[in-house]
């Protein structure tokens, strides 16, 4: 074997000539080195380290070449400016790529943190529940906030008021908005200041669950390091809509409002368990396949279809707890619905198969990938 260098003009360079140029990869300076293609160290820290071999003094370095031009390591090597450039083939790149996948570009990584989509969900159903609300035999008649000073009427006209909030601050959120979480922060401020239940002591329990709901949404948007991190580089999440996107997206939606509306239904008793049943069964969970079919990626559709159950599931434990408290303080004649425990038992199911497809969509992210045939 011996120990010769192709240059770039096709020519050979024998290890002495190249030891006898002050520019040369042998030196007997401290700061000779082997310099590496910056397109090859980019890529594989293995690359980078075998192609540099250093004795103890870190005084005399050596390559050995074969005569094809390659290597000892099988890169292709030539002399530019006395420097020796070390380029890999493309074969080796893809392998490199595949053993370290920190090395793949770095462009539209950032993804939106479930945190922010389940938020999302819960201003979603938060503003279509309010447009149902309006669909009762109640309206201006049984008083929203037990205790407030405002009227009946007054009341019902803020909780209107509501409705355009909730969407502005679901859209603001999903396209990564910053100023959208002081809007929330500024309307459950004020939700609070004119819902003090000043005229009827009994409206504390309901107003200080509805302060802490309020008060965990806020902090996860605003102290929740994703949520930080996601707010401050929102052009980083953004990427374009495919129609496949919108598709699963809207889905995704379908499934969360068809699910809370049966099961809030359940709950107070104006639908038998088989209908709801039959419902999330025949709209509720088609939609949800129909979502994480669309989103093919099989990691993503997990993750995604678990913020949707998850969500879901919390906003229908928090409205039940709502309406728990208030039947329970008020008087039962102005709301006479019953509650079904059934409805909590269907939601604590959709709440354990979110937690199911969250662990597989993190097993799955976490799983090293093999290699495929034709990498290898």
């Amino acid at each position: 074997m011996r120990n010769d260098v192709c240059q770039g003009d096709g020519r050979w360079v024998t290890g002495h000539a190249i030891a006898k140029d002050q520019t040369s990869v042998i030196g007997h300076s401290r700061r000779s080195e082997v310099g590496i293609g910056r397109s090859a160290s980019e890529h594989s820290p293995a690359i980078r380290t075998s192609a540099v071999v250093s004795d103890a003094s870190r005084r005399r370095q050596r390559v050995l070449p074969t005569r094809s031009g390659l290597s000892s390591h099988g890169h292709r090597a030539t002399v530019e400016r006395g420097t020796l450039v070390i380029r890999p083939s493309a074969d080796e790149l893809a392998l490199s790529i595949a053993y370290n996948p920190m090395s793949k570009p770095q462009t539209n990584m950032m993804r939106r943190p479930s945190v922010i989509a389940g938020i999302a969900y819960v201003q979603l159903l938060t503003a279509v529940h309010i447009l149902k609300a309006f669909d009762s035999p109640y309206i201006n008649r049984v008083p929203l906030y037990i205790g407030s000073p405002l009227s009946v009427h007054a009341q019902w006209t803020y909780m209107a008021s509501l409705l355009p909030v909730a969407v502005v601050v679901g859209v603001g959120l999903v396209h990564g908005k910053s100023w959208v979480r002081w809007i929330l922060a500024a309307t459950i401020l004020a939700t609070a200041a004119i819902t003090i239940p000043v005229q009827n002591a009994q409206g504390i329990y309901s107003y200080v669950l509805a302060l802490l709901i309020g008060s965990t949404i806020l902090a996860l948007l605003f102290l929740a390091p994703s949520a930080r991190t996601y707010f401050a580089h929102p052009r980083a999440a953004k990427r374009s809509l495919s129609v496949r996107d919108l598709f699963a997206r809207a889905m995704f939606a379908f499934c969360a409002v068809n699910t809370s509306f049966i099961l809030a239904d359940r709950f107070a008793g104006k639908v038998e368990l088989a209908t709801a049943i039959a419902v999330l069964a025949i709209l509720s969970l088609p939609a949800l396949v129909l979502g994480i079919v669309a989103r093919w990626h099989i990691t993503t559709a997990c993750r995604e279809a678990a913020t949707v159950l998850l969500s879901t599931a919390l906003f229908l434990a928090c409205r039940f707890l709502l309406v728990a408290t208030y039947v329970h303080v008020s008087n039962l004649t102005a709301f006479p619905e019953a509650m079904r425990i059934d409805s909590v038992i269907l939601t604590s199911v959709i709440a354990v198969l979110g937690l199911l497809l969250s662990r597989l969509s993190v097993h799955r992210a976490s799983r090293p990938q093999p290699l495929t045939a034709s990498e290898s």
